[in-house]
C-alpha cells in the first residue's frame, strides 16, 4: 500500500483526532513515500557495522547481550545448540577475547555494574553467575592476557537458585536480586556481603521486575 497521498483531495481528509468505525480507512496526510520523516537539521551522525557475531558462533536460541559502559567490550550470553549456555567477551570489532561454558540452562538476563568491572548472568533453573572482570582496564584492547583471566563464578547457588529478577545499581556497585518467594536480597560487590530483605509487602508473589533510581532507591514489582 502506498503512502503518497498528493492525488487524495485536500477536503477527503480527516481533520482532528477520528475513530475509525469498523474497517473505516481514514485518509490523513502523509510524506510521500520517496519523503524521509526527519527532524530539523542536517544529519550529525551516520551509522556504520562495528561487526557481525552470526548463529554459527551464538547459536539460534535465546540471545542476552550488554555493552561495557565504556563501550569497548560487550558480553553476550546465548544458548547454544540447544545443550550449555555460552558466554562470550568480544571487542567494539567483534573479535573473540573470552569464552565460557556453563552448562545446561537458557540465559534470561545479562549486564554490566556500574564501573564495568563485572559482569553479572542470570541462568534459567541455576541462578547467577558473576564474571570478575577488573583486571580488564576499560580501553579499547583487542587482546586479554589469558594469565590474568577469571572464571565466571557462581553467585551463592543456594541463595540465588530461586532468583526471578536481577538488576545493578546505577550508582554502586550493588546488585539487586528478587527470588520467586518474594524475597529481596542486595549484594554489595566491593565488601562481597550479601544483605537480604525479608519484606514481601502485601504477598508472597516472585519479584519479577524493577529497576534503581540515580539516588540508589530501589524499586520492585
Amino acid at each position: 500500500m502506498s503512502l503518497n497521498l498528493a492525488k487524495v483531495e485536500e477536503n477527503a481528509m480527516a481533520q482532528g483526532n477520528q475513530t475509525p468505525q469498523g474497517a473505516e480507512f481514514i485518509a490523513t496526510a502523509r510524506a510521500t513515500d520517496e519523503v524521509a520523516i526527519t527532524v530539523r537539521g542536517h544529519a550529525k551522525v551516520r551509522s556504520r557495522q562495528l561487526a557481525a557475531l552470526n548463529q554459527e558462533l551464538l547459536g539460534n536460541d535465546k540471545v542476552y547481550a550488554a555493552w561495557r559502559p565504556s563501550g569497548h567490550h560487550i558480553g553476550i550470553a546465548s544458548f547454544k545448540d540447544g545443550k550449555y549456555l555460552q558466554l562470550t567477551l568480544a571487542s567494539r570489532s567483534g573479535k573473540l577475547l573470552a569464552m565460557h561454558n556453563l552448562g545446561a540452562g537458557r540465559p534470561s538476563w545479562l549486564n554490566w555494574n556500574c564501573t564495568g568491572s563485572a559482569l553479572a548472568l542470570m541462568q534459567e533453573g541455576t541462578g547467577i553467575f558473576l564474571w570478575d572482570l577488573a583486571f580488564l582496564p576499560n580501553a579499547p584492547l583487542d587482546t586479554i592476557n589469558h594469565s590474568q583471566s577469571t572464571q565466571p563464578l557462581r553467585l551463592a547457588p543456594k541463595i540465588t537458585v530461586d532468583t526471578t529478577f536481577c538488576m545493578w545499581s546505577k550508582a554502586h556497585e550493588q546488585l539487586a536480586i528478587g527470588t520467586s518467594a518474594g524475597k529481596v536480597i542486595i549484594y554489595n560487590k566491593q565488601e562481597g556481603v550479601m544483605q537480604l530483605h525479608d519484606r514481601k509487602g502485601k504477598h508472597g508473589a516472585a519479584v519479577t521486575c524493577g529497576d534503581w533510581l540515580h539516588d540508589n532507591r530501589l524499586g520492585l514489582a
